[in-house]
């Protein structure tokens, strides 16, 4: 991989979201369904199992200056795995479940990320610095406001506190 994909996410109304994105005039790219099983969350790194509209996935990301970056993304064959990945994100309930929007503005992606459980959120994916600074700055972001802690140490939380 060339270039490696630094990610920034926030808890944000996606009313109030679409409202900006439409300001932006983004593209709509896609919708998916994302479900996510995490293998590691040591607070610096993450590796996790993905199945994204049925495609099995593995995940290795970092935690760094604030966001995550991209370090590994790999398909799994399904047939060389087996059932038992498919079960396992069928029955557990460590998975997590998301329902993403992707959208295009300039050379960077935003998505919103519905989580069960947890609520709404927006991520970016900034091309350049300067996008990065033009997303925050439309979206009203403060360093204070990034997530930086993966959605499954969130939920645990949630889980034990009863959010």
């Amino acid at each position: 991989m060339e270039d490696k994909i630094q990610e920034f996410k926030i808890k944000y109304n996606h009313s109030k979201a679409k409202l900006i994105l439409n300001k932006l005039r983004v593209e709509f790219i896609k919708e998916e369904l994302l479900e996510d099983f995490y293998i590691v969350d040591d607070g610096k790194n993450i590796y996790k199992l993905a199945r994204i509209d049925g495609q099995l996935k593995f995940i290795h990301l970092v935690h760094e200056r604030g966001g995550f970056k991209l370090i590994f993304i790999a398909d799994i064959n399904e047939k060389r795995a087996g059932q038992e990945l498919v079960q396992l994100f069928d029955h557990s309930e460590q998975v997590m479940h998301k329902r993403r929007k992707h959208y295009k503005w300039c050379k960077s992606t935003v998505v919103l990320d519905n989580i069960e459980g947890l609520g709404e959120f927006v991520e970016f994916y900034p091309a350049s610095t300067r996008e990065k600074i033009d997303l925050f700055k439309a979206f009203g972001v403060k360093d204070h406001d990034l997530i930086k802690e993966s959605y499954y140490s969130l939920w645990k939380q949630c889980k034990f506190k009863k959010c």
